[in-house]
């Protein structure tokens, strides 16, 4: 027996146990008399999160007015912890200056510099990352197609895609975010807008292989926010 023939059979069951079990129209149970309405209009959901639902743009307005988008720490706060756990903060710190040279472990790959050969550095010193190579393999997917286009054929050689992915997931931007809170030193926060740029230079949405994987994109964009 077939598992469509066997799901049909049940369904023909399950229809068969209602007609059997349903009441006959004596025995039908008196209706529920309407409750009196409360009093005054009833509260959207929008309404009780005191957001304004009726355009976007307004919704936004009001999301913002309401205060800080994020988690933040009061200064004393801060160096409580930083007292505390000093290994921690001295490990976090050390992981956020290898992160402004673009060294990069992935996945347990070891340290690597992920640096764009074919861009030069800007006026800042900053070199660009290199989003669409396997610096494992030595190996770079292609650019500038749109993601919808992406053919497993297109992958260079025995490039792993896994790695240009984990670097656009932007995950490190955490490491840097805790850095800049333990120092204030502001070369973490520029580390961070400098990326977000470079990475929208040389991948505009839709484009390349940063967009073929919805997961990461994702995990991106939970990273940026």
């Amino acid at each position: 027996m077939s598992r469509v023939t066997r799901i049909a059979g049940w369904l023909r069951r399950l229809a068969g146990y209602g007609a059997a079990t349903a009441l006959p129209p004596s025995q039908t149970p008196p209706q529920i008399p309407p409750q009196n309405p409360s009093p005054g209009p009833p509260e959207r959901w929008a309404d009780q999160l005191a957001l304004a639902p009726s355009t976007e743009a307004a919704w936004l307005a009001a999301h913002r007015a309401r205060g800080r988008l994020y988690a933040d720490l009061a200064g004393d706060r801060v160096a409580s912890l930083s007292a505390r756990f000093p290994t921690q903060a001295a490990q976090t710190c050390a992981s956020a200056e290898r992160l402004l040279r673009h060294e990069f472990d992935l996945l347990g790959s070891g340290s690597c510099v992920v640096v764009d050969p074919t861009r030069t550095r800007l006026e800042s010193g900053y070199p660009p990352i290199d989003w669409a190579v396997d610096p494992i393999a030595g190996l770079r997917f292609p650019t500038g197609f749109r993601y919808s286009d992406w053919n497993p054929q297109m992958r260079p050689g025995l490039a792993d895609i896994k790695w240009p992915w984990e670097i656009g997931r932007c995950q490190h931007w955490v490491t840097l975010g805790q850095a800049f809170r333990l120092t204030g030193d502001e070369r973490y926060a520029a580390e961070i807008v400098r990326q977000h740029a470079d990475f929208m230079e040389i991948n505009p949405v839709g484009v390349g292989v940063q967009y073929v994987c919805t997961m990461d994109i994702a995990i991106r964009a939970f990273n940026w926010a």
